[in-house]
């Protein structure tokens, strides 16, 4: 019989996929390893995890499948495993360094492969910390996971990876400065589309096209932001129509760079035609206000500090009665429908001190204006990853 098995063995043919995981496996244990220890503080036995950007940090998988089934059990000592549709086997093949996969077929229940798993590893009793904040385990299933495992005692999970993840490794960031490099292409090739009598839509196509050249990789999202004209610029993430610009226009580009599914964020905008006084006024003060903020920036700087040097010249200026929305917020690796890691939002109540690593969009907006940047933190201070000209442009 042995023989038999070998021989089959021999006749599988072998995969065609490379290996080619986006991090090293020793970047990938680092964060394993970091998980954990935090877990023997939290004293779980072990973790589950159903959020897309923390099951591709951990296990380097990620793929727009997500609306099936997908969960990485973390045990407290050991390797992961993970809990996947069989058909999206071949994505963790080429990007996963995770081998225990429990892969289930359409049709199957999941939960019964997931039992098995926590049965094996951690057994029936364990105490078993979850994302009870995901939005991808649905309250059915996790009543579903509770009947499978009723032994099990399950709890709200602190937020142990997302913290993690808020500090970038040296290639994480050498990922957003590409992502960076995109959305400057991607958000100058829309300035240069906007004119009286184009539609949204070509513009759109025409950003698209220039995010695709330099290497936007994340299209699952679309183009990760939002083009806005006229009336609907009040429309705070109004997507793209066929609205034909008119004279006199104003127009919003609030644009993401996507790498490795790691984004940078850039905002700007034009006039269709001469840009009004008021306007450039505007933005003046929204630069000056946002220059001096980001000079701050470095290790050991209070965000309440950040925050203030944006917000009180608008308000001193007049521009805005009140401007309590945040002036940024975190950035790295995301899936919708998020777009940011608003766990590490700049605001008037913001109470936490800047650390090397962190990367934020800081944006502001106000009297018709609007400015953003990407930014990282670093030893030294504070990096820009993105580099359109800081002004409200005039188009014909």
């Amino acid at each position: 019989m042995n023989t038999d098995l070998n021989v089959e063995q021999d006749l599988k043919p072998a995969s065609l996929i490379p290996h080619q995981p986006h991090f090293t496996v020793e970047e990938y244990r680092e964060r394993l390893q970091k998980v954990q220890d935090r877990m023997v503080q939290a004293g779980l036995d072990a973790l589950l995890v159903h959020q897309p950007e923390n099951l591709a940090w951990l296990s380097g998988v990620w793929h727009d499948g997500f609306f099936a089934y997908h969960a990485l059990l973390v045990p407290q000592k050991g390797d992961p495993h993970l809990v996947m549709r069989g058909l999206e086997n071949p994505v963790a093949e080429e990007l996963s360094w995770v081998e225990d996969r429990h892969l289930y077929l359409d049709g199957q229940d999941p939960i019964s492969f997931l039992k098995e798993a926590v049965e094996e590893t951690v057994g029936a009793e364990a105490v078993i910390g979850v994302e009870y904040d995901s939005h991808y385990l649905s309250l059915g299933r996790f009543e579903s996971i509770r009947a499978a495992l009723p032994r099990g005692r399950f709890t709200r999970c602190p937020q142990i990876v997302e913290e993690l993840r808020q500090i970038k490794s040296a290639r994480e960031i050498d990922y957003l400065r590409t992502a960076g490099r995109i959305v400057t292409a991607a958000v100058d090739a829309g300035l240069k589309a906007v004119h009286e009598g184009v539609s949204e839509l070509e513009i759109a196509a025409q950003i698209a096209s220039a995010q695709a050249r330099a290497g936007h990789d994340g299209f699952m999202g679309g183009m990760g932001g939002t083009i806005c004209s006229g009336w609907r610029t009040e429309q705070l993430h109004g997507q793209q129509t066929d609205r034909i610009l008119a004279a006199g226009d104003n127009v919003r580009l609030e644009l993401g760079g996507i790498y490795k599914q790691y984004w940078a964020k850039l905002m700007r905008s034009a006039v269709v035609g001469p840009v009004s006084s008021s306007v450039l006024r505007a933005t003046d003060i929204l630069r000056t206000a946002q220059d001096d903020a980001i000079s701050r920036m470095g290790p050991g700087v209070n965000a309440s500090e950040i925050a203030s040097a944006c917000r009180l010249p608008i308000l001193k200026a007049g521009l805005e009665e009140r401007y309590d929305r945040r002036v940024g917020y975190g950035l790295g690796l995301q899936f919708h429908p998020t777009s940011g890691d608003f766990s590490l939002d700049i605001d008037a109540q913001s109470d936490y001190v800047l650390v090397p690593g962190m990367v934020f969009h800081m944006l502001l907006g106000a009297g018709g204006a609007a400015l953003s940047e990407t930014v990282v933190v670093t030893e030294a201070g504070h990096e820009v990853l993105t580099s359109t000209a800081r002004e409200t442009f005039s188009r014909p």
